[in-house]
């Protein structure tokens, strides 16, 4: 997670003029992808730039078409116990309440994504290096979901504070 914000910042700042939403989601898909070890900068890769490739179609669809590109990659379902437990209900939020972003919403849809990370430690890891662990990773959230829940909180205050100025 310290790799991963050391890209977005040195990222941000290397921004020469704001660009569109895609491309912006795009090259930054793309950095994460080659700068970030393990399986997560290939998965926070695949997620952004199918983001950018899809977000003609609108926000939740982009978002969907996402999560199908990470869950192949990962070959990871719903119940796994890995980031898609977290993104899965996001994208459901999402798809649910269109392009809405009234404070209310963010802050639901914070908390959603903070209690499906939560949810993960009643699960038995089917992928990734907690897969290893099997039952013994019962009673701990996953790793994985946790930093895609505390990312897609992230966004959300900074959404809410946005959309309150």
């Amino acid at each position: 997670m310290e790799r991963a914000s050391i890209v977005l910042l040195e990222f941000s700042k290397s921004m020469q003029t704001p660009a569109d939403p895609g491309t912006t989601l795009f090259l930054l898909g793309k950095r994460l992808a080659k700068e970030i070890g393990g399986s997560s900068g290939p998965l926070y890769g695949v997620l952004l730039v199918t983001l950018a490739q899809h977000l003609p179609q609108g926000w939740a669809q982009a978002a969907r078409a996402s999560l199908r590109a990470v869950m192949k990659l990962g070959n990871a379902d719903v119940g796994d116990c890995s980031m898609v437990d977290v993104l899965e209900p996001a994208v459901r939020f999402m798809e649910h309440h269109g392009g809405s972003l009234d404070d209310d919403i963010l802050t639901n849809f914070k908390n959603q994504v903070l209690k499906a990370a939560e949810e993960t430690a009643s699960m038995i890891p089917q992928v990734g290096r907690s897969a290893y662990v099997g039952e013994r990773a019962k009673g701990v959230r996953d790793p994985g979901a946790v930093v895609a829940a505390d990312w897609l909180a992230c966004i959300a205050e900074i959404l809410k504070r946005r959309v309150s100025t």
